[in-house]
C-alpha cells in the first residue's frame, strides 16, 4: 500500500524500494498471489520509469503466478500491461497477440471494463501501425463498452482516436463528428486543454475540405488564362464579318441623312 501511495505521488523510486520489501515478505511466507500483485505493481513502476526490459521480466514473473493460483483477473491485467509495453516499445504484432489475449481472458470473467481497455488499445497498436480501418473496429467496438460502464474519460479519448483514424481513412464527416463529440465529452469533464486539442483537430479538418467552384467544360486545350467560366459557357450564335460591315455602313448613312433633313427644316422655319 506505500509503494501505491508513493508511485501515485510520482515518488517512483521510493516506491520501488517499499515494494521490494513486501516481496521479500510474501515470499517468506509463500503468499504467491501478493507476490504476483507486487510483481505487477514492480512493472508498472519501471514501466512508467521506462525501463521496459526490466518492466517485462516482472510482468512475465507476475503473469506466471496468477496463472498459477488461477486468478484470472490479475492474469487479464498484466496481460494488458505487457501488450501496452510491447506497443511503446515498438513491438506492435507482439502487442496485439498480448492485447487478444487479455481481451479473452476478460471475456472468459466477464470483466467488460477491462474488455474495453483491451479493444481501445488494439485500436491505438493498429492505428501506428497504418491499419486504420482495423484501428476505427476496435475504436467503435471499445465505444459502447465504456458508454454501458459510465467512464465517460475513455470515452472521449476512444472518440479522439477514432476522428484520427477516421481522418487518415478519408472520412472526413465521420471524424469531423467524432472530434466534436470527444470535445464536448472532454468539456462535460473540465479538461480544457483536450478540449481545445479537439478543437484545432476541427478546424484542421475543415481547411482541407475544398469546394471548388463549378466550370463550363472545354473542348481540347485551355487557355493560358481562363475567362470567366459563366461568360465562356454561354451559347452564342456567330454572326460573318461581313453582314456586320454592311449593317453597320447601312445604319451610318440613315443617321447622316436624318440629321441633314432636320438642318433643312429648321432652317426654313427661321426663314419664315
Amino acid at each position: 500500500a506505500v509503494g501505491d501511495v508513493l508511485q501515485f505521488l510520482k515518488r517512483s523510486t521510493e516506491a520501488l524500494k517499499h515494494y521490494e520489501q513486501a516481496l521479500e515478505l510474501f515470499r517468506a511466507v509463500g503468499a504467491r498471489l501478493g507476490e504476483a500483485n507486487t510483481l505487477q505493481a514492480v512493472g508498472d513502476v519501471l514501466q512508467f520509469l521506462k525501463r521496459s526490459t526490466e518492466a517485462l521480466k516482472h510482468y512475465e514473473q507476475a503473469l506466471e503466478l496468477f496463472r498459477a493460483v488461477g486468478d484470472r483477473l490479475g492474469e487479464a491485467n498484466t496481460l494488458l500491461m505487457m501488450g501496452r509495453l510491447a506497443r511503446k516499445a515498438g513491438k506492435r504484432n507482439q502487442a496485439i497477440a498480448y492485447l487478444q489475449q487479455a481481451i479473452g481472458a476478460y471475456q472468459a470473467i466477464e470483466a467488460i471494463q477491462g474488455e474495453g481497455n483491451g479493444h481501445f488499445l488494439l485500436g491505438e497498436t493498429y492505428f501506428y501501425l497504418g491499419e486504420y480501418a482495423t484501428a476505427i473496429e476496435e475504436f467503435q467496438t471499445a465505444l459502447p463498452i465504456f458508454e454501458h460502464t459510465g467512464d465517460r474519460y475513455s470515452q472521449a479519448m476512444t472518440w479522439r482516436n477514432l476522428g484520427d483514424a477516421q481522418m487518415r481513412q478519408g472520412q472526413s464527416w465521420e471524424a469531423r463528428i467524432a472530434y466534436e463529440t470527444a470535445r464536448d465529452l472532454y468539456r462535460q469533464a473540465g479538461l480544457d486543454e483536450q478540449a481545445a486539442a479537439c478543437e484545432q483537430a476541427i478546424k484542421n479538418l475543415s481547411r482541407q475540405v475544398v469546394v471548388a467552384p463549378p466550370k463550363a467544360p472545354t473542348i481540347g486545350e485551355a487557355p493560358a488564362t481562363e475567362p470567366d467560366w459563366l461568360k465562356k459557357s454561354m451559347p452564342t450564335v456567330p454572326q460573318p464579318a461581313t453582314q456586320t460591315s454592311k449593317a453597320q455602313q447601312s445604319l451610318n448613312q440613315f443617321i447622316f441623312w436624318l440629321l441633314v433633313g432636320l438642318a433643312i427644316a429648321l432652317l426654313l422655319w427661321w426663314i419664315w
